[in-house]
């Protein structure tokens, strides 16, 4: 070949040299791109599986949660449920709970109407219609012989309309 401007032309041989370059370098290119695809849509079908077993896992744990927290609530409630027990069987038994002292308070007063009665923690007060002074002195003498109450005293005597005297009544609830 001539030299055209001072420029060499490339040898045949040079010419085949480089069309076997491209060519492997495009194979090898193409080759990559495609292993690169392969790789991604293995990675791709790999991560759409992990995602669809994560959904489902949550939904049953979802499920489960519901359960488990339907049983705190049922373990609570039967926490609650024996706390109120154990208080109630408390008060039942206990010689001075409410129904006691009132049951002693009526087997004490008898046939003497009650006209008022409060009872707090450790005292009581009783107002009483007595026909006299005499059953207003054996109502405070039957109370005191009661083992519920303690130091009962009658506070005042005043008359009513009907010619009755209401009694009054002041003692301790011995607590135990």
């Amino acid at each position: 070949m001539k030299d055209i401007n001072f420029i060499q032309p490339i040898p045949e041989y040079r010419k085949k040299e480089l069309r076997r370059w491209f060519l492997v370098s495009i194979v090898l290119m193409i080759t990559m791109v495609i292993a690169a695809c392969i790789f991604t849509s293995i990675q791709l079908k790999i991560h759409s599986a992990l995602v669809k077993e994560k959904n489902r896992l949550q939904q049953q744990l979802a499920q489960f949660d519901a359960t488990m927290e339907k049983q705190h609530t049922q373990k609570e409630e039967k926490r609650l449920m024996q706390t109120k027990l154990t208080t109630l069987n408390a008060c039942t038994t206990c010689e001075n709970n409410p129904l006691s002292l009132l049951s002693a308070i009526r087997n004490a007063l008898k046939n003497v109407p009650l006209q008022s009665l409060t009872l707090s923690k450790n005292n009581f007060e009783l107002q009483a219609v007595c026909t006299n002074a005499k059953q207003a002195t054996k109502l405070v003498h039957n109370l005191s012989q009661t083992k519920l109450f303690k130091d009962s005293s009658l506070i005042s005597l005043q008359s009513s309309k009907n010619n009755m005297l209401i009694g009054t009544i002041k003692g301790r609830i011995i607590n135990y």
